[in-house]
């Protein structure tokens, strides 16, 4: 018995007491700044972490959720949308309010480190959203709405437009940041009113029940053409603005045409038949269905998802046009309802 406690003794010596000692070593020699690999003294550039930006962000991510959950509640018993409530909680926590009445505070809760990640993830949830609700909707739907919602959302932008260069026209000129010109900040102005927030609409069609009702799918195509056209002003005004040409809204205008031709008579028989040769029968919820299998479901619905996004923002248009194109081309199949249903609670949580 003795002998067994002294091994066990030497074992813990060896493999315990030794590597903790020589990490205690490598710590120290670490905060004096010296390094074996560094034996003329130079040390190479490194980028600082900060040990609480982890911890402020999270901090930051639950402040957010508990505001926007509290106030979206309480939209809902005042018979508004919940996304109204979630958009004051927005401007409550922002330089609006917050910032404006305590900055310090407003400062430690939402720091400035914390806006990349929070608007990446962010950005990450609005996809996903408009994927699910243009998978919601019904291509034949949209298909019986003819040339209405292109009409409509010209007519919409057009409108807007008009009403924001008059507006800026009639502005005192010390509403003009310094150094810009009438024109280009009519312009700007005109656009800004021009920009229709399609997730929010898609989200009070979506708890209003109305999304897949002729007038709810009429109204978001006409929301979707309008923030093509608006896109594209936009691109143009910045054309204005650095001195360039307009031809950069003609280029966004036609790529996305382009675009949507692509999605409907390329990816959306390329989808289908992918699908019908990967078929793995049953949908992600199933437990016949392994890991793996419910992995290349995931992928085949995500991926074009995610790439659809990616270029539309690259042609300049928003990434949300391109994931809302993505759900209506994607087929109408038990494995796709199934991965849609289920990320529900993360979109809703991003």
């Amino acid at each position: 018995m003795a002998t067994m406690k002294g091994r066990v003794l030497l074992v813990s010596a060896l493999f315990v007491a030794v590597p903790a000692a020589g990490t205690v070593v490598v710590l120290a020699c670490a905060g004096h700044g010296w390094s074996p690999l560094e034996p003329d003294g130079t040390h190479l550039a490194r980028g600082s972490t900060d040990p609480l930006a982890t911890y402020r962000l999270l901090v930051t991510v639950v402040l957010v959720l508990l505001a926007a959950h509290v106030l979206g509640g309480l939209a809902r018993r005042l018979g508004q949308p919940t996304v109204i409530g979630q958009m004051a909680a927005g401007i409550l926590l922002g330089p609006s309010v917050l910032g404006a009445l305590v900055p310090g505070a407003q400062h430690w809760l939402l720091p400035d480190q914390a806006a990349v990640p929070l608007q990446a993830m962010a950005q990450l949830g609005v996809v996903l959203f408009a994927f699910k609700i243009g998978y919601e909707l019904s291509p034949s739907e949209l298909a019986r709405s003819g040339t209405a919602p292109l009409l409509m959302g010209c007519a919409g932008v057009m409108t807007s437009m008009l009403i924001g260069v008059t507006t800026a026209l009639l502005l005192p000129t010390g509403y003009r940041p310094m150094g810009v010109d009438s024109g280009p900040f009519a312009l700007f102005l005109g656009v800004s009113l021009c920009v229709t927030a399609f997730p929010v609409l898609a989200g009070i069609l979506l708890e209003s029940g109305t999304l897949r009702s002729r007038m709810g799918s009429l109204a978001l195509a006409t929301a979707g053409v309008a923030d093509v056209v608006a896109w594209c002003l936009l691109a143009c005004a910045v054309a204005v603005v650095q001195g360039g040409t307009p031809l950069a809204a003609l280029r966004s205008a036609v790529l996305a045409v382009l675009f949507g031709l692509l999605m409907f008579t390329l990816v959306r028989p390329g989808l289908r038949r992918l699908f019908e040769r990967w078929s793995l029968g049953g949908s992600p919820g199933d437990v016949s269905v392994g890991t793996a299998d419910r992995a290349a479901h995931i992928m085949l619905v995500q991926t074009p998802v995610l790439c659809a996004a990616a270029a539309t923002d690259a042609i300049g248009v928003h990434a949300v046009f391109g994931a809302f194109v993505a759900g209506l081309v994607m087929p109408r199949l038990p494995e796709v309802t199934g991965i849609a249903d289920r990320t529900d609670a993360v979109v809703s949580w991003l």
